[in-house]
C-alpha cells in the first residue's frame, strides 16, 4: 500500500480509492458491521461484487477505507533471548559467502 500510494504522487490515496459518488441523499460512511470481504475457505465461492459486500446505501469509498484502515497496524513477535558463554569454544561464526 505504502509503494502505491508513494507513486500515486499529490493524489495518495485517491488514486486509488474510488470516486467520492454525489447524491441527492447522503450515504452512510459508517456502518453496523465492521466492513470485510466474504469470509470463504475457497476464493472462487465467495462473490466479491461490490453488490454483494457494500451494505445498501453506504458510501463505496467510506467502506473501502475502512477495509484499507483495518491494517494499519502489523503485529509479530520475535524471539531474543541471552545465553552465557563459559567457553569461547561454544562461540560459533556464521559463514560468509565468499567474493569471486
Amino acid at each position: 500500500m505504502n509503494a502505491l500510494v508513494a507513486a500515486s504522487g499529490e493524489l495518495g490515496l485517491s488514486a486509488v480509492l474510488p470516486d467520492v459518488t454525489v447524491t441527492e441523499e447522503p450515504l452512510a460512511s459508517t456502518f453496523d458491521e465492521s466492513p470485510h470481504l466474504p469470509l470463504v475457505d475457497n476464493f472462487f465461492d465467495g462473490d466479491f461484487s461490490v453488490k454483494a459486500v457494500l451494505p445498501e446505501g453506504g458510501d463505496l469509498r467510506a467502506f473501502s477505507v475502512q477495509l484499507i484502515h483495518r491494517y494499519r497496524y502489523v503485529l509479530g513477535r520475535i524471539f531474543s533471548g541471552f545465553s552465557m558463554l563459559k567457553d569461547p569454544l561454544q562461540v560459533s561464526y556464521p559463514k560468509f559467502p565468499t567474493r569471486r
